[in-house]
This record gives C-alpha cells, structure tokens and sequence, in this order.
C-alpha cells in the first residue's frame, strides 16, 4: 500500500512545455509549487496537505519543469523566470485570473518571481522555507549544507546521497519512515529513467531574487522551520525585512520540509492566513 496519496493527475501546455497537475477542491484557487531534489514533484512534496487544504480551496499542485511527470527543459535563464512564467501560464490555461500562491524551496523562488512579475495573478502569498542562494545570511555558509547535498547528488546519483538528502529535510526523524523513502526512491528510479537522467539542479544556478521582493504588493506569510539546513531561519527575517506587507512564522524542532513535518499545525496556519482579513 503507497504512503503517498494518488490524485488525478491532468496534463496542459503551456509555451510548449508539458506540465502534469492535480486540481481537486473547490473554493478560492490556492497554487503550491513543490521544492527540488531528488523525487521531487507537487504532490510529493505537499502529500500531507492537499486533502485538507482542498476541504476549502481549489488546490491546483503542479509539477515544474523538470521534475515529476512534466516536461525536460534547459536551463537557459534563471529557474525561478522559467518556473514562475510556467505557473502564469497554468493559471491562465485554467481560466483563474488571480489565486493564492504558495511556494516551497525552488517553489518560493517561482513565487517570489509570480508575485514580481505577474503581481495580478497573486492574491495572498506564502513563503516555506524559500529563496535560495541568493538570499543573504550571516548565520550560515551559503550554499548551505542541503543545497550543496542537492549539487553533489544530481552529478552522481546514488541511495546513499538520496537517504542523506531527505533525511536533513527534517528535525523530527520519526516523521519519515524508511518505507516512505523507499517509496520516493522508486519514484526517482523511473522518472530517472524515462527522462535519460537526472534534473539539473536549479537550486545552483545564480538567481539573484532578493531585488524581487520590494516589488512583492501582495500580503505575504513567510514560514520557516527553526532548524532548517537548507535554507537558514534569518533569511526569513531577510524577507520580511523586504517585504512591505509581510510577517514570520516560525516552527521550533523543525526543519526545512516545514509543511510535512508539522503537516496539522501547517495546514490550520495557511487557511487562517489565507481566509482572515487582510492585516491593518
């Protein structure tokens, strides 16, 4: 039996580029972009929160070029322009003129881009664990540690590099069972194979994000785990220091993968942010 959840997956094109998505529910349209790495893919990444976040919205999960099922493209400009322009084009290939964005890791570097340039597709916007690189820290090397685990395993693949990289997404160890991993290695395997090798690794390529976020109009969550290793807790206050409308929240003994590893607390915190009023 899969520990991860099965969803219908439909299949649009946007600018040329096959892209695989779920869209369940109803409601105010909500968007979730995953992060990368390895077995990367929307509903890998959100397995814990589609179900009940689509109780009261429309949750349409992409996966983005590149990853999961959708379609290989170069890299050829910053990841986050591709992806972000990918995401303006599902929104409009699905008839949504504006929804709720939330972008997790590579997927908060694709908001971050959405709500920059496409500031009408974006009503409320959240942040998990995003920015990358490009974001400043004085309390880390930057690349940190799991981005650079992300590096060295896209240029030589093995179980090893794949069980250490999932293993520093998370503080709480018991949240990830080696059948799940076991599971998410599969699914590496044959996405691997049918693509003729892995992804690149977008999170290395120079993408300077941090003029973006002053452009940002939308009111804005930025969510981070106290003890991420992939993106550290000040580069959320870098965020929300560019930010105008903007606030923090932080998890203690939690890592980087926040909305798997406290999926119930995660979950109640997004649809208050989302459905409250707009703050003063």
């Amino acid at each position: 039996m899969s520990l991860l959840p099965e969803f219908p997956m439909q299949e649009t094109r946007v600018g040329g580029i096959r892209l695989n998505y779920v869209d369940v529910g109803r409601g105010e349209p909500l968007l979730l972009l995953h992060g990368a790495g390895p077995a990367a893919s929307g509903v890998h990444h959100y397995c814990r929160n589609i179900e009940a976040l689509a109780r009261r919205f429309r949750v349409i999960v992409p996966d983005q070029p590149n990853f999961g099922r959708s379609d290989v493209v170069p890299f050829t400009e910053a990841p986050s322009l591709i992806n972000a322009r990918a995401a303006d084009g599902l929104l409009a290939a699905l008839g949504i003129e504006r929804a709720h964005v939330a972008g997790y890791s590579m997927g908060g570097s694709a908001a971050i881009r959405l709500a920059a340039t496409f500031p009408q597709r974006v009503h409320k916007l959240i942040l998990i664990g995003g920015g990358g690189p490009s974001l400043p820290t004085l309390v880390s090397v930057n690349p940190t540690e799991g981005i650079r685990l992300i590096g060295a395993y896209a240029r030589a693949p093995s179980r090893e590099k794949f069980d250490t990289v999932y293993r520093l997404f998370v503080e709480r160890q018991e949240e990830l069972s080696d059948a799940l991993i076991d599971e998410l290695w599969a699914f590496e395997q044959d996405t691997v194979a049918k693509r003729a090798g892995p992804p690149p690794a977008p999170a290395l390529i120079p993408d300077d994000l941090y003029s973006c976020l002053r452009q940002i109009k939308a009111e804005t969550l930025v969510i981070r785990g106290r003890d991420d290793r992939y993106a550290p807790l000040d580069q959320g206050l870098a965020t929300i220091n560019a930010v105008a409308d903007s606030r923090l929240h932080v998890f203690t003994r939690c890592g980087h993968w926040v909305q798997f590893e406290v999926a119930a607390e995660f979950n109640r915190l997004v649809e208050h942010f989302l459905t409250g009023p707009a703050q003063a």
